[in-house]
């Protein structure tokens, strides 16, 4: 995609017609909020896709939600083509303080129809999570796995109940006052061996085509069910708050964006970093 073809991409849309597709953390959409205001404009454009008439937030739902509460009409966003722009990965949990995974998971079964089972190493609890025969993993320092399982181990779990399971623990984890990180999944045992958190969480990851069909049904995944890898994503469009809360049509809006972007691209301000980056705030 060259560059005036990612300009048609970068648009203004009703913040009405965006779904969020998981959960957000109240206190984090207070500093979102907080942060917005302050500026007085929106940095970077949610990433969102299409779908059904609907545009669907890939990586943004702290903004999204920050921008409802500020009572703003539409938003920034940058619209992707699913199928083929983007890779879809998951988060795993560190979790930083003291915690008892024997006891944190029989807590949590509490006579409920769950097995707590012993696996024998990192690689085997990942393909199990893969194949949807366990609900979830916790592994301590010393590497021993323990994981929540349906009484028959060889069930292939159903999503919603998956769903059901995992998000019950990270809420029991939350009650139990445990700070958790989230590290991406393909490097979380490494990170864990090199912090100094106690459990490593193994969380489920789910597919494209999950991802659209509950949003539109108005499901929301727990909070960091998904990892989206974006290429090329466009950051600092520096979009306006003024411009968004302001009652005029959105094909106007969207002519003052591209005015704007145009203006920035003939200016020379545009830059492309191949770069890898740190994140420390959405």
């Amino acid at each position: 995609m060259n560059m005036k073809q990612m300009f048609t991409k970068i648009k203004i849309l009703p913040l009405e017609n965006t779904l969020i597709h998981e959960g957000t953390v109240k206190r984090w959409v207070e500093k979102v909020a907080e942060y917005i205001q302050h500026d007085g404009f929106i940095k970077h454009p949610v990433v969102v896709t299409e779908n059904s008439g609907k545009y669907i937030v890939l990586d943004g739902m702290h903004r999204v939600a920050a921008l409802k509460e500020l009572g703003v009409r539409d938003i920034a966003a940058y619209i992707v083509d699913y199928d083929k722009n983007v890779k879809l990965y998951g988060w795993d949990g560190l979790i930083l303080s003291p915690i008892s995974i024997h006891d944190s998971l029989e807590h949590f079964k509490n006579g409920r129809d769950f097995k707590i089972i012993r696996i024998s190493s990192y690689e085997e609890a990942r393909k199990l999570l893969a194949l949807r025969n366990i609900y979830f993993f916790m592994m301590g320092k010393k590497e021993i796995i323990d994981a929540v399982a349906p009484p028959d181990a060889s069930t292939h779990i159903e999503l919603e109940e998956w769903i059901s399971c995992f998000r019950s623990m990270e809420e029991k984890l939350d009650e139990a006052g445990h700070k958790i990180i989230y590290i991406a999944d393909s490097q979380s045992l490494q990170d864990f061996r090199d912090s100094n958190a106690h459990v490593l969480f193994g969380r489920p990851s789910f597919t494209k085509a999950e991802v659209l069909k509950r949003t539109l049904q108005s499901k929301i995944f727990p909070r960091k069910s998904t990892r989206h890898v974006i290429p090329g994503r466009p950051l600092r469009v520096d979009v306006d708050l003024t411009l968004l809360r302001e009652h005029i049509d959105i094909e106007t809006k969207n002519q003052l964006l591209q005015s704007r972007l145009k203006w920035a691209w003939e200016n020379n301000m545009v830059r492309y970093y191949p770069d890898s980056v740190f994140v420390f705030s959405d």
